[in-house]
């Protein structure tokens, strides 16, 4: 989801600001912990034995809930900045 975020809100050259990105960047990282209460995989996971099916099926979950945090920030960002 970083990445994605990045991709959309990042410099295209060296000369232009970071502050974009890195504002959005830190929007997404402060509501995703908020949401699961860390950022690592090893403590959104540590309820559930290693690569066990149900590690696997809360991981897709969490993954699935990044993108729509990620999509719901970008899609603001982009209503507020008139392109």
């Amino acid at each position: 989801a970083v990445a994605a975020i990045c991709a959309k809100k990042g410099r295209l050259t060296a000369s232009e600001s970071r502050e974009c990105s890195a504002t959005a960047v830190a929007d997404f990282l402060n509501s995703f912990e908020t949401e699961f209460g860390a950022l690592d995989c090893q403590a959104l996971t540590k309820d559930y034995e290693s690569k066990s099916d149900e590690m696997y099926q809360n991981c897709s979950k969490i993954v699935a809930h990044a993108i729509e945090l990620a999509e719901s920030l970008l899609t603001a960002s982009k209503a507020k900045t008139p392109n």
